[in-house]
């Protein structure tokens, strides 16, 4: 977030992340509040509508515009820039889960028999040296490696935990599968995992490509 005030900058010396003025995010939303109180005030005064006041409120008008029109469109940015980054954040904790279980289990992936229930299990709870699920001390000594399937936060299905399993030869986008119950594509033969969504990012890059 920039931090630079009000300046006498000419216009073409400001870069992509100034705002209007020189302002600041949280300085723009205080212009705004202020302008909103200043009009509030007129209007419980009951000042008549004179000339003076008309240019006063055309003014505030036009600068809550200009200020909304700018303000907007950085926040929805913004938001979409934090979703990317949190489709990264979750793609490198389930690949992390992925690979550390195969290096405790002889290279083999989670959920060799194709079955999202054991991927899950296999993950996020203890196994033995072969995968098998349980509590026994000294035998269950691996893992977890989640606490948690995260959702996936992109795409028709944002929100989704589901994981469908496939082998390399059907590995593949469904968005349609289970429902919009299936966030995640994963391949248990080579240990890839996806969000399974075939949207694009502001950058035109396919989701499922992070």
């Amino acid at each position: 977030m920039p931090t630079h005030r009000l300046s006498c900058r000419p216009p073409d010396e400001y870069g992509p992340d100034d705002w209007y003025w020189g302002m600041t995010a949280i300085e723009s939303f205080r212009l705004v509040a202020g302008l909103a109180n200043l009009y509030s005030a007129y209007a419980q005064r009951q000042v008549p509508f004179g000339g003076f006041f008309a240019c006063r409120l055309v003014m505030v008008v036009a600068i809550i515009g200009v200020v909304v029109a700018i303000a907007i469109p950085r926040i929805m940015r913004a938001s979409k820039g934090a979703v990317q980054g949190s489709l990264r954040a979750d793609l490198r904790t389930l690949r992390d889960a992925i690979e550390l279980y195969a290096a405790e289990h002889g290279g083999v992936f989670p959920a060799q028999d194709k079955k999202e229930q054991t991927f899950v299990g296999q993950l996020t709870q203890r196994t033995d040296v072969d995968g098998e699920v349980g509590t026994t001390a000294g035998v269950h000594a691996y893992g977890p490696y989640l606490r948690k399937v995260p959702p996936v936060p992109v795409g028709p299905n944002a929100g989704a935990i589901g994981v469908k399993v496939w082998n390399d030869a059907a590995f593949k986008v469904q968005e349609n599968i289970g429902g919009g119950t299936v966030g995640w594509c994963y391949n248990y033969e080579t240990g890839e995992i996806i969000a399974n969504t075939d949207d694009l990012d502001d950058d035109g890059k396919g989701y499922d490509t992070y």
